[in-house]
């Protein structure tokens, strides 16, 4: 099989009107009336690894609901003492009584501010929503998208697998069948928090314990200085509690509204367990990818189920078959004076694998669904061709060995150009350009004087920046972002000329004039608005069988005229000879009357 690739620098052989570092100017002498511009390389996934970690919101249910039954109790105790003991004088219990409401008002604020802050989380996740019963049945009442899609079959699943994770009291579980690695994991503040909590607790409970005694007590004197110095050890520790939970309360806030973005916060996992766990599901992956790289590829999604929080982070397989994407260009190449023909592309994007072997067809939005890395695309749910057994025109054309034969599959088109038409190529400072006349194109760089050059036939016109041109239609400038290209484009080796000449007949050229000769501002505008080669012939035909049908029944008519004609002649002339019989009958008659006698004609008539 052979396959030809060009360079744009090399396209087949050409003429160049200039070669300078900061412009050049060719023309293409391939006649194949299609271009393949190379793009990318595109590589196809179709499964993924999951790395999952879920975070349970019950954490902070619990620690707050320990916190406020905390402060119920130091509340209640004080009051009680403040109430049942006698302290004397009683201005000092004036002033006992107002350091329990001070310590009662300073706590309850702080408590109000975490319950309206964790309203917007529930808020969020929906976690005070009620259905009706019966509308929403299984798991799907439990549980909500906040990021991503998510069926119900990985709703159930990811249930499942955390309630076993939480049954056997274990932190990972890695399903091989699944393909998914699911972690346990405990926001890393709240962590410190319920290490806060565990040291502070013992003090907290022993001064509720000493109020508590100290309030039942039968004798209702008491050591006044002994509970003030404990009623002060239980507001300072509630207070970094509240505190404390405040800031991680901010924090959950902050994990949704990051989860709602396609995001995982940083304090969901370290990055040092991140990374760990990233490296188990990079050797279940066999992947060379850097940890940047696998992110990157990676789509992510988050979920909550009943109380859990759920990131999920997708990690394509990749396939180790490599494409090189094209993007498929009409190409107008001329036939005569102002009639161009080229190939109609049936696919705007065509991936071919290196041995030619296998072809990818791809549209626009399919290849915006593609996970777009620096050096590829990763492209999943992609329908490969076997290339020997598809009917499709551009796989074939790379495929084809015979210059003088367009895959029957390829749409020809016809069309008519008076004006330059310029199409720019994606991701390079290189425009295509097709001109009926030659026309002259001023180029300018930022040193230098402008330069005239002329456009001739078909062929690209490259730019580096700054240098921009300038025609009577057009302004070419070019970008500072592209990149050097390395790699290929394709021109078929075929004669697109070769296959026009076949259908040239006086009728079809004839007809080239009434082309569109509407104004088209790139070639796939053109090709759109070109006419169909088959369609045009077709066209001919029929109104060469209708010039026929008409000519015969004109020449049926003239023939039945004719004969009509010549039969009214004959009738004539043996009606005009009957007459001259019967004149001379008459004469001959007469006459012989004339020179007979009477009798000798009463004889006559008596015989």
């Amino acid at each position: 099989m052979i396959s030809y690739y060009y360079r744009i620098s090399i396209l087949q052989p050409i003429m160049a009107t200039n070669l300078t570092g900061n412009y050049q100017i060719k023309e293409i002498e391939s006649p194949s009336g299609i271009f393949f511009n190379h793009l990318t390389k595109i590589k196809t996934t179709n499964s993924k690894w999951k790395l999952s970690v879920y975070v349970n919101l019950t954490t902070y249910d619990d620690n707050f609901e320990q916190i406020k039954k905390f402060q119920k109790e130091t509340v209640k105790h004080c009051l009680k003492i403040a109430k049942n003991t006698e302290i004397v004088p009683v201005e000092h219990l004036v002033i006992w009584s107002y350091l329990c409401e001070q310590f009662n008002t300073t706590t309850t604020s702080y408590i109000h501010d975490i319950e309206k802050t964790r309203q917007q989380i529930n808020y969020a996740v929906s976690r005070n929503e009620r259905y009706r019963r019966g509308l929403i049945n299984g798991i799907g009442r439990l549980s909500k998208t906040l990021f991503g899609i998510c069926s119900d079959e990985d709703y159930e699943f990811f249930d499942k697998k955390i309630s076993e994770i939480s049954e056997k009291q274990i932190r990972v579980i890695h399903d091989m069948q699944q393909q998914t690695r699911i972690v346990q994991s405990t926001v890393h503040d709240v962590d410190k928090e319920m290490v806060k909590i565990q040291q502070s607790e013992t003090a907290i409970v022993n001064n509720i314990n000493k109020l508590q005694n100290t309030a039942n007590r039968a004798d209702k004197r008491i050591n006044e200085m002994e509970v003030r110095q404990i009623m002060n050890e239980q507001t300072e520790e509630l207070n970094v509690l509240l505190t404390q939970h405040s800031f991680q309360t901010h924090n959950l806030v902050a994990i949704v509204n990051t989860a709602q973005v396609g995001h995982m916060h940083s304090s969901i996992i370290s990055a040092t367990n991140f990374l760990a766990e990233l490296q188990q599901v990079r050797i279940q992956l066999d992947s060379r990818e850097n940890f940047t790289k696998l992110m990157k590829m990676s789509n992510f999604q988050v979920i909550r189920v009943a109380d859990t929080l759920i990131f999920i982070i997708a990690i394509p397989i990749v396939d180790t078959r490599e494409y090189r994407l094209y993007k498929s260009i009409p190409l107008p190449i001329k036939q005569k004076k102002s009639v161009y023909a080229l190939i109609q592309p049936t696919n705007k994007y065509l991936a071919m694998s290196e041995d030619n072997v296998y072809s990818i067809f791809i549209d626009d939005i399919e290849l915006s669904k593609c996970i777009h890395m620096q050096e590829y695309y990763i492209c999943s749910n992609t329908q490969t061709h076997y290339i020997q057994e598809t009917d499709n025109c551009e796989a074939k054309l790379f495929s084809s060995q015979d210059r003088d034969v367009i895959p029957k599959a390829c749409e020809i088109k016809v069309t008519r150009i008076q004006k330059l038409v310029i199409h720019k190529l994606d991701n390079e400072n290189v425009w295509l350009y097709t001109a009926e006349q030659p026309a002259t194109i001023n180029i300018v760089c930022a040193r230098g004087e402008p330069v005239l050059q002329t456009l001739k036939n078909t062929g690209t016109i490259s730019l580096t920046y700054p240098c921009h041109a300038i025609t009577k239609e057009y302004e070419l400038t070019p970008t500072r972002s592209i990149v050097t290209k390395t790699s290929y484009d394709f021109i078929p080796r075929v004669n697109i000329t070769a296959i026009m000449k076949q259908y040239y007949t006086s009728r079809i050229e004839d007809d080239f004039p009434k082309l569109n000769n509407s104004y088209n501002p790139d070639f796939h505008s053109l090709a759109n608005n070109a006419k169909q080669l088959d369609l045009l012939l077709k066209s001919q035909v029929d109104n060469s069988g209708e010039y026929v049908t008409v000519s015969n029944i004109t020449y049926v008519t003239i023939g039945i005229g004719i004969g009509i004609l010549v039969l009214i002649i004959v009738i004539s002339k043996i009606s005009f000879s009957l007459y001259k019989q019967n004149k001379m009958s008459m004469n001959y008659i007469k006459a012989l009357i004339n020179t007979k006698s009477v009798d000798d004609i009463q004889c006559v008539e008596i015989k």
